[in-house]
């Protein structure tokens, strides 16, 4: 598998003011066993329990969508849009209303996921205590760090790895101290760089912003190192996180993880980078304001600091609009009143209702360039993006004009050539491997 490209993009993702367009993805699954085709019911049914707290009618409604559903496709509808655990967690708190065969179902689904989170939690363990010993600062997020933080349980929420955020002079470490718990870098998500490469910096060539990491129990680690990229920047720098960070305990032990405000910006920015397009995340984001007290005048300023700015309003609109994210009203009105923000989450909430079961991973090309701009805070950070996108050096330029180092800052003309030419390419790989 080759990282992938994002170079040649749609005319409308080239101007600043690109309009709302449809926007549609492949469909795809989260890795669980997911039909080709859900049943409308079962996804109206999900769609009305993914909240932290559904309204009554919300419950009715859901109560009355189960009796026309096949529990095995709300099951299969839940964990395709990321909320599984928490659909769960809604038809058990209502009982008999819901029918057996549902409440089979999810008992069944919520101890398999159970096992699964038990014991990514005791490798978590294990990682945090190997990087100790090794000098390795590290905060974990997501996996079972969000799922204590937002929804309260470590089996609250359904996820398949570990995230590890360490600095970038720690990557040596942390590998060596991965390898002798028995990881070793993915065979399938192959890089030029090492990770030793990459805390040596100075490269031309962008090198990854995370190894992926994978063991034979089937525990994968993604350790990150930079939260952005060099071509949609974000600026959160491990030292700052680190001197914020909080404590939570996870499974009987401490572990660090983000300061609530850095959380949400660092969710923010995720939902971002894959345009919003699965249900979980921003029921995520609704889970987490719903137990956690957050500085808004503290995330407002840092996210401004960050230049992600709309990628915050855009976060926590979608939030409120699809979950009942509590957002104070301020925050909300000055979201609504940005008309790119407003076309960020139109266009997600229509993919919601129209096409729920689309995966988020893999997303690209035009609808991802679209998006990358009505994101941009300015005419200036889009000016920006779009220079970096035809000018900086990524993996593939290297993979398609090999050159000896001392001779990479050649890639800088390598790449807008490469790409201009492939702008012409008849093939269709070759459009896909841009």
């Amino acid at each position: 598998m080759t990282r992938s490209d994002p170079g040649v993009v749609d005319a409308a993702a080239t101007r600043s003011d690109a309009p709302a367009t449809a926007m549609s993805t492949p469909a795809a699954t989260d890795g669980t066993d997911i039909p080709d085709a859900h049943g409308r019911a079962a996804v109206d049914l999900v769609r009305c329990l993914a909240r932290p707290t559904p309204s009554g009618d919300e419950r009715a409604d859901a109560v009355a969508l189960a009796r026309e559903s096949d529990p095995k496709e709300v099951l299969a509808a839940a964990s395709a849009l990321g909320v599984g655990p928490l659909v769960c967690t809604h038809v058990e708190n209502g009982g008999e209303a819901f029918p057996a065969a549902l409440r089979d179902q999810t008992g069944e689904y919520r101890r398999r996921m159970m096992a699964r989170s038990l014991h990514l939690l005791t490798a978590l363990h294990a990682i945090l205590d190997a990087f100790g010993a090794s000098g390795v600062r590290a905060l974990a997020y997501k996996g079972p760090v969000l799922a204590t933080v937002a929804y309260g349980d470590v089996g609250g929420r359904a996820f398949s790895d570990l995230d590890l955020f360490v600095p970038r002079e720690d990557l040596p470490a942390a590998a060596t101290a991965l390898a002798d718990l028995g990881f070793a870098l993915d065979p399938e998500d192959p890089t030029r760089f090492s990770p030793a490469d990459v805390a040596r910096g100075g490269h031309v060539v962008r090198p990854p912003a995370e190894f992926r990491f994978v063991r034979h129990d089937g525990v994968v680690v993604e350790l990150r190192w930079r939260l952005g990229s060099r071509v949609r920047p974000f600026p959160l720098t491990f030292d700052d996180c680190w001197n914020r960070r909080v404590d939570v305990v996870v499974g009987g032990r401490s572990v660090p993880t983000f300061g609530h405000e850095d959380r949400l910006l660092v969710l923010a920015r995720h939902g971002a980078k894959h345009h919003w397009n699965r249900l979980g995340w921003a029921v995520d984001v609704a889970a987490l304001l719903t137990r956690v007290d957050v500085d808004w005048p503290v995330v407002e300023a840092r996210a401004d600091a960050l230049g992600a700015r709309r990628v915050l309003a855009a976060c926590v609109l979608l939030a409120a609009e699809t979950a009942d994210a509590p957002v104070p009203p301020l925050v909300l009105a000055r979201a609504r009143a940005d008309p790119r923000v407003r076309t960020v989450v139109a266009d997600a909430v229509t993919d919601y209702d129209t096409e729920p079961l689309t995966a988020a991973f893999g997303v690209d090309g035009p609808r991802a360039r679209i998006v990358d701009a009505l994101l941009c805070d300015s005419r200036r950070a889009w000016l920006l993006y779009r220079l970096r996108l035809g000018f900086e050096p990524q993996e593939v330029d290297a993979e398609t004009v090999p050159l000896p180092r001392a001779l990479h800052r050649l890639y800088h003309v390598v790449r807008p050539l490469r790409l201009a030419s492939a702008l012409w390419r008849p093939d269709t790989e070759g459009r896909e491997r841009r």
